[in-house]
């Protein structure tokens, strides 16, 4: 039994928009105006990753076969789209991207009887569906949370280094607070405040924000061009998402933190994020300094980009200040 594309769109989790190319589904987490914007920006191609997104459905088939396609969505060449069943691990998709797609045709033995199966997609490539077919004469019903997380932010809020899409800060922040994702964090980003502009057709319970690391360690960019578009960026969040929990998260620790490339001090970014978040009542300032060990074994080998282990950390840090604050 091949899934309708319209039974495919309605499991996806975090996509803003989908649109239908060559045959293959294509996810966006972003705007139409916002995914031009920086396919013409030295960003590109990473506005195409499917950071955030999942396919989640219920089914009694015994088995589960998907086609698509990777394509580029990051500066990173690996990839894992990861199935599980009920919350255990099924199998996992795994790979380099060395040219500008790969095809996948995947089938997978699922467990006995009803079950919640999940995609969840990866966030360093852009995963395209063309078919997901179960059984013939099985049941198929999407799975959708009521509540919904915004996360903004840069490469670690992409989803650098984690090689397990689950293992993302995001997404486990999102099981953690039993709401579906939509991610709009770009690798390399700053305060961007055009990326705010636009209202997205969607309404955030909470809000995440986690820049402040490029803007450390980016040559050219000074104190005062930082905090004015801080401040124009948190301005068009709280225009915008008048009933949702905003949370504004300090930069984690990285290894080159004695280094002085923009600021004095590593620890100015974070005050300078402060100083911006203190104007508004409805933001809440998190120091996200020791949410992550500061241990490279929870890096990657850039001890900057947490891994695995250190987005899991991170994750359950955030949870925890933001458990206590709300």
């Amino acid at each position: 039994m091949k899934l309708t594309k319209e039974q495919i769109k309605s499991a996806v989790w975090g996509a803003i928009t989908i649109e239908d190319e060559n045959g293959y589904l294509r996810f966006s987490r972003f705007s139409k105006t916002q995914a031009k914007t920086y396919k013409e920006s030295t960003y590109h191609p990473r506005q195409d990753s499917s950071s955030g997104m999942r396919i989640v459905f219920k089914t009694n088939s015994k088995t589960f076969n998907i086609k698509g396609k990777m394509i580029p969505g990051g500066s990173r060449d690996y990839f894992a789209q990861d199935i599980f069943c009920d919350d255990k691990f099924i199998d996992s998709l795994q790979g380099r991207l060395k040219v500008d797609e790969y095809i996948y045709d995947e089938t997978y033995i699922l467990p006995e009887g009803e079950k919640t199966v999940t995609v969840y997609l990866p966030p360093l490539c852009g995963s395209m569906i063309k078919e997901i077919e179960l059984e013939d004469g099985s049941s198929f019903t999407p799975i959708r949370r009521q509540k919904t997380i915004l996360v903004y932010g840069d490469s670690i809020t992409q989803g650098y280094d984690a090689v397990h899409p689950q293992n993302r800060y995001g997404a486990k922040l999102a099981d953690l607070f039993s709401a579906e994702e939509y991610c709009q964090a770009i690798g390399g980003e700053k305060f961007c405040p055009w990326l705010t502009e636009e209202k997205l057709p969607i309404k955030p319970d909470y809000i995440t924000v986690a820049y402040g690391t490029n803007h450390w360690a980016k040559p050219g960019m000074t104190y005062d061009m930082t905090k004015e578009r801080a401040k124009e960026f948190f301005g068009n969040i709280v225009k915008h998402y008048k009933n949702a929990k905003i949370f504004a998260i300090t930069p984690i620790w990285r290894n080159d933190y004695k280094e002085k490339p923009n600021f004095k001090e590593f620890a100015d970014i974070g005050k300078l994020i402060a100083d911006v978040v203190a104007e508004y009542d409805n933001i809440t300032l998190i120091d996200g300094i020791d949410f992550v060990p500061h241990d490279i074994k929870y890096y990657s080998r850039d001890c900057v980009h947490p891994n695995d282990f250190g987005h899991v950390e991170f994750s359950k840090n955030i949870y925890k200040k933001i458990s206590e604050m709300l």
